[in-house]
């Protein structure tokens, strides 16, 4: 029996052995795990940072598109302003022109402006 005892203990003992070596080689592989992902967080944190700074880029830019829009339509209303009064410009010569015109040919005669006209082609 003493024999049957000592038989247990040693088998015991090499199954505590044993079952220590796998929980090392699970501790090591957990460990190995546990350092690659502690790389991934860190290659997501890199990444975060890049989107983050991609981000303020796209605000600069976005605001850049504001400016210039901005100028763009205060240009277009300046110009249209300004096409606006030099139109006006040309409507008011062209009145006072006709206006002329009118009193010369009262003073010739209508008919003599008309032939003077056909004559010049």
């Amino acid at each position: 029996m003493d024999d049957i005892l000592k038989a247990i203990q040693q088998l015991e003992g090499r199954m505590n052995e044993r079952f220590d070596q796998i929980e090392q080689k699970a501790d090591q592989k957990f460990n190995q795990i546990d350092q690659k992902f502690d790389k991934i967080d860190q290659k997501f944190d890199r990444i975060d940072e890049k989107f983050d700074r991609i981000d303020e880029k796209f605000d600069r830019i976005d605001e850049k598109l504001d400016r210039m829009e901005t100028t763009l339509n205060a240009v277009a209303r300046t110009s249209n302003d300004d096409t606006v009064a030099i139109l006006k410009r040309i409507d008011n010569n062209t009145q006072s022109i006709t206006k002329d015109i009118e009193y010369l040919s009262e003073q010739v005669g209508k008919h003599e402006m008309y032939f003077h006209r056909i004559n010049e082609k």
